[in-house]
């Protein structure tokens, strides 16, 4: 008997250790290889594909308006191809006119082609501060009254483009700064009559003296990366200012779609020839990036706004990225990596790409696991070579179930405890509460594995289904199959084996005497433990999750592994009735 329980045990032990294994394998081994690229546009990604900022600007806005009619714009907004800043101070233009922005080589000045009353139709852009100045007094004299949202950005194209594509959005104003206020920035400030509400970004609010112009907030950035995530994250809800994708909201998900636009840090005149994404289209903030890789900002990012579904992944929402330039201005590999973070699943995890955080507390619990059952196993070997075999079976797989949980009602099952041969096996003198405790824990040692293996195997063969007619239909339910099949195979190899065998080991009994013996402890012990575990894990995986996790994945183990917690602390009282009433040993 003892040859089996050690044997039960041991492949107890290995199907735990090597389920979890197989399922972090499986996530994290290296991808199939990508086929050659035959078209720039993915599920979640689409490309235009262009090498200059003229030639981007035009592909972006025969995308946005590919015909005339209803949905035509108003007129195209003319920047010249080599100077973003030009782009920049132009960009509240696109809201109040309704054009997409060109960038134009043959020019250099701005050029409003439109039919639209109180346009000026050209801008000379002597400097950068100049030229937004000038274009704020038009979108006032547009608007009928300055905006009150200002952003205030140094003239550094990693601030001052992203700002852009919100300006794009909004209509609101964009004004240069550096270490000083220039006079037409000041005078552009001057004409809200102290109201202005502005946003700087890359400049010092304080430094620059905005408080006799209205009210100020310096937006957090410490380069062009977290200048671009910064613009993305921002929401000013009093005033109605900022994209406001800020992924630490935990609620946003629920019924939102987002969409971002990815451009080369080194190479501006391309970011700003796509801002009139921000505006039309799937328009959403601009992202930066480099040539050749994802920045692990931009990338993380990326990864927190993946979308996940509740019950179906036709429900969304669905986010999408707009890529600016050719494969020698971003590679595809970037694009690849970025298509892939934010392909949908369920919200439950990161589908087959990553681990959600549920299943990192699971991998961490895991380990934790390992390294208690391996603890265990030395100490009683080491220090209390008086344990039987089978109880050191049966601590090892507890600790490999519930971890420091485990080490925590080993020492208190041993710790200071007087103890004295009992038959074949050791017998310790403990505390009632103590006792109860130990003799649980005993049980759930095999009982507890049993039923996750059981339970997985069959989950991993594949449920079976019976049809029953009438108001019964349920009991054929495949979960339900899984439920019988899980609970008598895991009861007949506890009661035979495991409470059999201690006994035997207890006493001078038979193995036909311990069978008799054990079997009311073990099936009251067992039956109230799989009632807390089978009916939260039903709770858990069929109402809160939508469905059954396939046995493949960390989150199938990790709800298993809470319900047979669950089922313990149900079983409890029970055990407490059975070492009262000594139908149960409390002092192995």
């Amino acid at each position: 008997m003892r040859k089996i329980t050690v044997i039960v045990a041991l492949v107890l032990a290995f199907f735990i250790l090597f389920v979890p294994g197989y399922i972090l394998w499986i996530t994290w081994k290296s991808p199939e290889p990508i086929p050659a690229v035959i078209t720039p546009n993915t599920r979640n990604s689409s490309r235009f594909l262009a090498a200059t900022p003229t030639e981007l600007s035009q592909t972006v806005a025969n995308a946005l308006f590919p015909e005339a009619g209803n949905e035509a714009p108003d007129g195209t907004i003319r920047v010249p191809a080599d100077n973003w800043q030009a782009g920049v101070a132009a960009a509240p233009l696109i809201r109040w006119v309704n054009a997409p922005l060109i960038m134009d080589e043959s020019i250099s000045t701005v050029r409003v082609e439109t039919s639209a009353p109180n346009v000026p139709s050209e801008f000379s852009p002597n400097d950068a501060a100049s030229l937004a100045a000038q274009i704020d007094a038009a979108t006032a004299s547009i608007a009928g009254s300055p905006t009150t949202n200002v952003l205030l950005v140094a003239e550094n194209p990693g601030y001052a483009i992203p700002a852009a594509y919100w300006a794009a959005q909004s209509g609101d104003t964009v004004l240069f700064a550096d270490n000083e206020l220039p006079e037409p920035t000041r005078q552009a400030l001057l004409r809200r009559n102290g109201n202005a509400r502005i946003y700087t970004l890359g400049v010092d609010g304080r430094s620059l003296g905005l408080d006799e112009f209205g009210t100020y907030q310096n937006l957090s950035a410490s380069n062009d990366i977290t200048a671009a995530l910064s613009m993305a994250e921002f929401y000013d809800e009093d005033n109605d200012f900022g994209w406001g994708f800020d992924l630490n909201n935990f609620g946003w998900r629920v019924d939102s779609h987002y969409n971002f636009v990815l451009a080369n840090r080194d190479l501006p005149e391309m970011a700003i020839a796509g801002v009139s994404l921000g505006r039309f289209g799937k328009y959403g903030p601009l992202l930066w990036t480099e040539g050749d890789r994802l920045p692990i900002l931009t990338s993380q990012y990326l990864w927190k706004a993946k979308p996940e579904y509740y019950t179906n992944p036709v429900e969304g929402p669905f986010n999408h990225i707009w890529v600016l330039g050719d494969y020698d201005i971003i590679d595809s590999a970037v694009q690849g990596r970025a298509d892939t973070s934010q392909e949908i699943s369920e919200y439950r995890s990161q589908g087959d790409y990553g681990l959600s955080g549920l299943e990192m507390l699971l991998v961490i619990w895991i380990v934790a696991g390992i390294v208690s059952a391996i603890w265990l196993i030395l100490y009683s070997w080491r220090r209390l070579p008086q344990i039987s075999t089978m109880m050191l079976a049966t601590w090892g797989l507890l600790g490999l179930v519930f971890g420091p949980v485990g080490v925590w009602i080993y020492s208190m099952s041993y710790d200071q405890a007087p103890w004295k041969k009992d038959g074949i096996m050791a017998s310790w003198q403990r505390p009632s509460f103590n006792a109860v405790m130990s003799a649980s824990a005993m049980n759930r040692g095999f009982d507890g594995p049993l039923m996750l293996v059981i339970s997985w195997i069959v989950t991993f063969l594949g449920l079976p289904l019976v049809v029953f007619q009438g108001p019964l239909f349920w009991l054929g339910n495949s979960m339900m199959w899984g439920i019988y099949i899980s609970y008598f195979g895991a009861l007949l190899l506890h009661w035979l084996v495991m409470h059999a065998g201690m006994f035997m080991m207890g006493s001078d009994r038979t193995y036909g005497q311990a069978v008799k013996r054990a079997f009311l402890p073990a099936l009251v012990s067992m039956t109230a433990m799989a009632v807390g575990m089978m009916g939260f894990m039903w709770w858990i995986q069929m109402v809160n999750l939508g469905s059954m996790p396939d046995d493949d994945e960390l989150l199938w183990w990790g709800t298993t592994l809470v319900s047979i917690a669950v089922g313990w602390l149900v079983a409890l009282p029970f055990d407490a009735l059975l070492v009262k009433h000594d139908i149960q040993p409390g002092d192995m």
